[in-house]
Formats: structure tokens, C-alpha cells, sequence
């Protein structure tokens, strides 16, 4: 199976992030998972869902704090 390829609006779509907040985001070094492609900022599918499950972790860690 190969990992999906995901362009900036469905990063946006995905993460309920505005598509303006993900590039400063990416320009702060927040979003490791994304690199650019030619013109394009991407990012593979798994790594996206990966970072999601690491906030979502942080999140229920700092609550149970």
C-alpha cells in the first residue's frame, strides 16, 4: 500500500487549521511533517495522522496533569 500524498488544502481540511496558520505553522518549524514539492507544501498521510495522535496524546497527558 503506499502512503498518500496530501496537498495543502487537505492538510487544511484534516487538521481544521486555516491553510494560513499551517504555512506559518510550517515556517515556525511546527509542522515537521510538511515539505515542500516544487511549489506545493505537502505532506504524507500517515505522518499527518501520526502528528494528530501525538497532539491528541499531549492533550489527554496535560488534562490527567
Amino acid at each position: 500500500m503506499t502512503d498518500r500524498l496530501l496537498d495543502l488544502p487537505e492538510i487544511a481540511n484534516r487538521t481544521r487549521m486555516p491553510e494560513a496558520t499551517i504555512r506559518y505553522k510550517r515556517h515556525r518549524g511546527e509542522l515537521p511533517f510538511t515539505f515542500k514539492l516544487g511549489r506545493k507544501v505537502v505532506a504524507y498521510e500517515s505522518e499527518l495522522d501520526a502528528w494528530i495522535a501525538a497532539q491528541r496524546a499531549a492533550q489527554n497527558d496535560n488534562s490527567a496533569a
